[in-house]
């Protein structure tokens, strides 16, 4: 057999083989491009596309060779660049996935609009000591002191805390709130709870007053 016939022999199994490669890959990436914002599920669809996108670019490189007969460069400089994209995609899912480990607000939070949020609750004075973080890809938590109006009872300060709870939970994707509701701002430098407080998370409350 002929080198050259050889040579384009080898070369069109090479595009045989990375256009069925593609096509598994793709399939495999439709499936899971449904997994929402969940981190693991986004780093399995990154490494499928990455997959179909170089079966994809070793297809088109070797059908050009093949076509052409030269432009053997082509081959490496489009590995180079599906290296490149595939790098750029996988450092924006480890960035993210650092922010939930050092428990990071999320950048689409706005602290300033949620503390209003909540401050305009009915039956809230002032809201400080805020702070919202990521349980995981698609958890957030939020922790804050809520000064109440008056002096509510532990009932009233209940439906108050739930107020808030229900406003901020799909607004902002709070998963789960814990609220320290007090009568009283807490004095600068204290480290205890003040006033009347009631450690109120997403499924129940504990009320207690300070001795």
């Amino acid at each position: 057999m002929p080198e050259n016939n050889r040579h384009e022999g080898a070369i069109g199994l090479v595009v045989a083989v990375a256009l069925a490669a593609f096509a598994i890959n793709a399939g495999a990436a439709l499936v899971l491009r449904d997994g929402g914002s969940d981190l693991n599920m986004r780093a399995a669809l990154l490494h499928m596309v990455g997959d179909a996108v170089a079966s994809l670019g070793v297809a088109v490189a070797g059908l050009v060779i093949l076509l052409t007969g030269r432009l053997l460069w082509l081959d490496p400089v489009v590995s180079m660049a599906i290296g490149v994209l595939i790098a750029v995609e996988a450092f924006q899912l480890v960035r993210q996935a650092a922010e939930v480990l050092l428990e990071s607000t999320p950048e689409d939070v706005d602290l300033d609009h949620l503390t209003v949020a909540m401050a305009v609750v009915d039956g809230v004075e002032a809201v400080h000591d805020l702070h919202v973080w990521s349980l995981s890809s698609e958890v957030r938590a939020l922790s804050a002191h809520v000064v109440l109006s008056g002096h509510p009872s532990l009932e009233e300060a209940q439906v108050v805390g739930e107020r808030i709870k229900a406003a901020v939970a799909t607004p902002f994707a709070i998963a789960h709130s814990t609220l320290e509701l007090e009568c009283e701002p807490c004095a600068d430098g204290e480290a205890g709870p003040c006033g009347m407080d009631a450690s109120l998370t997403t499924g129940a409350i504990a009320p207690h007053r300070r001795p």
